[in-house]
């Protein structure tokens, strides 16, 4: 091999290699978890909240768990146990040791039963690596000093003038914090004054996006400044800008339904004349067209459909389809979530079987009393109405002996059929189920119907019965 080719390998090697970011290591001990699923998420962007999995690993005889991951640049992540999270910032080529303990209701899971077990949480304790440069360290001591700030000057005070204040607060800040060569948090901090600022009315709306947004980078991966931009613009085109007319905001997203014709009319204020800032600006107003009435939900749909494939950022266009995502998620005629529930290795209940026929899915527990009391109107609901509709109900008891699985209807049981979650956290973050008990009706075709639909005690067979005979 030439000395040519051999320098032109290892470049592209390095290239390849800096490309797929720096391994980041994380070993977890977790006292009472040996056999449970720890995971690691994070939010795929920073205006949709799109959540996604990094990681997950098992917890093994010995309360631990390793888990490797690239990372490119710093991130906010957090760490799933059940329903649990904790949140923790991470930085590429760390290594991290991490304590992580039950909440003290998970310690007496034996013979103790919290109202909610499926908010047991538990702690964590970040053991930083051998460096100067403690990213979530920092963090932690800056919200600290903010919560203490509030408390001490903002909140018995919240009509008072608060521009001295901060400026005492920032030097403080600088004075203690300011040492650190982390760029990040450098970022985060800078970020975070400017956030307190436009919240606590200190400065103008122009001098903020001056400093912090025009000419600046745009720090799609930190927070505190996706924070300070959703404070300044969430409401700009409405409400802020002198420029954008209502009618032309209307007639480019119900008459045109157009990513281009949207981009035009933000156009016309000279203060959205870069195009990054404005593709950003234009999504985060998507966002709070949804909520205004005056807008067309499908034409809505239809924008972010565009802007998704034609947007000229990359980012940006992650950024629509999760928007995209999260409008379509759980509502009325779209794909119910995937639903496949085990007895073992048996599969025991298909959603997509069930197709053909509406389904009133319900989640419950067997410690929760609400739940139980809707046992009663849940079996006259399925007697009169198990021909046309499936009832089907998931149990989300921790141990799928914590309940009586009821016997056919022929045996004296109930006329509706109940299954075991399985530990399957990831089925009830597709269904959105932190609390219980939940209802859904989902049409012969697999989509939503409604959801959260409605408890059978509240008296809805008239309403079920003209939703079938429609």
């Amino acid at each position: 091999m030439s000395k040519q080719i051999m320098i032109l390998t290892f470049l592209v090697g390095l290239f390849l290699f800096a490309a797929a970011g720096a391994t980041t290591r994380i070993e977890g001990e977790f006292s009472g978890a040996a056999g449970r699923e720890v995971r690691l998420m994070t939010y795929d962007d920073l205006v949709s909240y799109r959540i996604t999995e990094v990681d997950a690993q098992m917890v093994d005889a010995n309360g631990h768990f390793i888990m490797e991951l690239a990372l490119e640049e710093p991130q906010l992540m957090f760490f799933r146990y059940r329903h649990g999270r904790r949140f923790v910032y991470l930085e590429p080529g760390q290594s991290y040791t991490m304590h992580f303990d039950m909440a003290a209701s998970d310690q007496n899971e034996g013979d103790f039963r919290s109202l909610h077990p499926m908010h047991q949480g538990f702690q964590m304790e970040v053991v930083y690596p051998e460096t100067d440069q403690h990213l979530h360290d920092h963090v932690s001591q800056l919200e600290n000093m903010v919560a203490q700030y509030l408390e001490t000057h903002v909140m018995h005070r919240p009509r008072a003038n608060h521009r001295e204040s901060l400026r005492q607060f920032t030097i403080l800040a600088d004075t203690l914090l300011g040492h650190t060569k982390n760029l990040f948090f450098h970022d985060y901090k800078r970020y975070y004054i400017a956030y307190l600022e436009s919240t606590l009315n200190t400065r103008s709306f122009h001098s903020l996006v001056e400093e912090y947004i025009l000419d600046q980078p745009v720090l799609y991966k930190n927070p505190m400044y996706m924070d300070v931009f959703d404070a300044l613009f969430r409401s700009y085109v409405f409400t802020g800008s002198r420029s954008i007319m209502r009618r032309d905001l209307h007639a480019a997203v119900n008459l045109d339904a157009s990513h281009h014709a949207l981009m035009d009319t933000l156009r016309k204020d000279t203060l959205l004349s870069d195009k990054r800032l404005r593709e950003l600006v234009m999504l985060v107003s998507l966002q709070e067209m949804f909520d205004i009435s005056e807008y067309d939900q499908n034409q809505l749909m239809r924008v972010l459909e565009e802007t998704a494939e034609q947007a000229k950022f990359p980012a940006h266009r992650r950024m629509a389809a999760n928007i995209l995502y999260q409008q379509r998620r759980l509502k009325p005629g779209f794909p119910a979530p995937g639903l496949v529930l085990k007895e073992g290795e048996e599969v025991v209940f298909d959603l997509e079987e069930a197709r053909g026929k509406y389904v009133y899915l319900f989640f419950w527990a067997s410690w929760c009393p609400v739940s139980m009391s809707e046992v009663s109107p849940m079996a006259s609901l399925a007697d009169d109405l198990g021909d046309d509709i499936s009832f089907v109900g998931v149990m989300v008891d921790e141990a799928g002996d914590e309940f009586l699985m009821p016997a056919g209807q022929e045996d004296g049981g109930l006329p509706f059929r109940l299954f075991h979650y399985g530990g399957d956290y990831r089925m009830l973050d597709r269904y959105g189920i932190s609390t219980i008990p939940q209802y859904m009706l989902i049409d012969p075709q697999g989509h939503v119907y409604e959801y959260p639909f409605a408890a059978p005690s509240s008296g809805i067979s008239d309403r079920l019965r003209r939703i079938i005979s429609q």
